[in-house]
């Protein structure tokens, strides 16, 4: 079983790389926003700007940790309905078959079946970064640690990746464009994949915590 459990871990991320596959990103304004941008004095349209960063955020955040469920494992069609809340309309479709494939594949490795026991696995946020805004668009780094074990585990296993998204603001809200890559770290030196500690500071300290969550 620890065994299976890291090679768990390492299928998780490779969730994440699997389904940013499943979004052929597009870039520029989106064709259905419309109203002029300068039309408010500069202070609310800082404050507008403001706001819409940390909607950004405050999405992506949610949308993390809603993609990573212990129930898409023996259930994948539930996905649908989670993606269908995340995703834009044109993107769905493919994303959800992506993640079905990669949550069946992952269950299978595991051995999660019915009547298995209890899996845990869930994203926790640990920071965040605005690598590009444009108003309408915005891409989004999300640190973040993946853990996942079951009652029968040795030991729990976790991973530090920093996820990124692009998002877009249509219809009054933000939506998953698509998921740019998942890559390990920055990671503190708890495992063979630890982060040497000068690029583990930089790193991390590019990411702000979420006690101080205003762009």
């Amino acid at each position: 079983m620890k065994a299976r459990i890291r090679f768990a871990v390492g299928a998780i991320l490779a969730i994440g790389a699997f389904l940013a596959g499943a979004f052929v990103g597009s870039s520029g304004r989106d064709p259905q926003a419309s109203g002029p941008a300068a039309v408010a004095p500069a202070a609310s349209m800082s404050a507008a700007r403001r706001e819409s960063r940390r909607t950004a955020v405050h999405f992506a955040t949610r949308a993390a940790v809603a993609l990573v469920r212990p129930e898409f494992l023996r259930e994948p069609t539930r996905q649908a309905a989670v993606i269908g809340r995340l995703a834009l309309p044109e993107r769905r479709a493919e994303f959800t078959k992506r993640a079905e494939q990669s949550y069946a594949y992952l269950a299978g490795r595991l051995g999660v079946g019915a009547g298995a026991v209890p899996v845990t696995l869930r994203t926790i946020p640990l920071g965040w970064r605005i690598d590009a805004y444009g108003g309408h668009t915005a891409e989004v780094a999300l640190w973040r640690l993946l853990v996942i074990a079951t009652p029968t585990s040795p030991r729990s296993e976790a991973m530090a990746t920093t996820l990124r998204m692009a998002l877009r603001f249509r219809g009054g809200r933000w939506w998953i464009d698509r998921l740019i890559d998942d890559r390990p770290g920055p990671t503190p030196d708890i495992s063979s994949l630890a982060t040497a500690p000068p690029e583990f500071v930089a790193q991390v300290e590019s990411l702000r915590p979420y006690r101080s969550f205003v762009p």
